[in-house]
């Protein structure tokens, strides 16, 4: 296993051509940063043992003008505030199935990408603004009890899937918040 050092900062990698299979537990936004600009590398795969994404690890990133990021054999439980917060063309959200825990504006202002799907139906609580602004395709809070305070102002989406309990207290809230051509219950 090989690491790269940058000011005491270690990156466990193995480097395969032009791929890089990264075993941090923890992805922070100076990680993401030396993966991007490591030469002669065109995907960054997360293994299993990637199990958060750190606070604005990916914030104001451009998914359509970066390195290919796969998320498919990561196993991330927890994504910290302002993770994916400005984010645009974001294509990897199925891959969030077992998130338990998600910080404030995590996905504020971001941006999917081709019918993206973001799974995150294992979260439980919905911190306040995490979609706020968000532009996002299908959203899965099947799991979801309840929501803090703007989590969905303005968000735009082509299909929700809400728990029912979480349906029922958010529609007596702001139930004109939501934007979309279709809700699923």
């Amino acid at each position: 296993m090989n690491t790269q050092n940058k000011e005491n900062n270690s990156i466990p990698f193995i480097k395969d051509g032009d791929t890089v299979k990264v075993y941090a537990e923890t992805l922070t936004r100076e990680i993401v940063d030396q993966l991007i600009n490591m030469k002669d590398v065109k995907k960054i795969r997360l293994t299993g043992l990637v199990r958060e994404i750190g606070g604005a690890s990916f914030e104001g990133l451009d998914f359509a003008k970066t390195k290919w990021f796969d998320f498919s054999n990561a196993n991330i439980e927890k994504v910290g505030c302002l993770a994916f917060h400005d984010c645009e063309n974001i294509y990897f959200g199925q891959y969030f199935s077992n998130v338990q825990k998600v910080g404030k504006y995590a996905f504020c202002n971001a941006m999917t990408k081709n019918k993206c799907i973001i799974n995150l139906r294992s979260l439980k609580d919905i911190p306040s603004g995490c979609f706020m602004n968000a532009s996002i395709d299908y959203l899965d809070l099947a799991g979801a009890e309840q929501a803090g305070e703007d989590a969905f102002k303005n968000l735009k989406v082509t299909a929700i899937n809400l728990s029912d309990k979480l349906y029922n207290s958010y529609m007596n809230i702001e139930n004109d918040e939501l934007e979309g051509d279709k809700i699923n219950f």
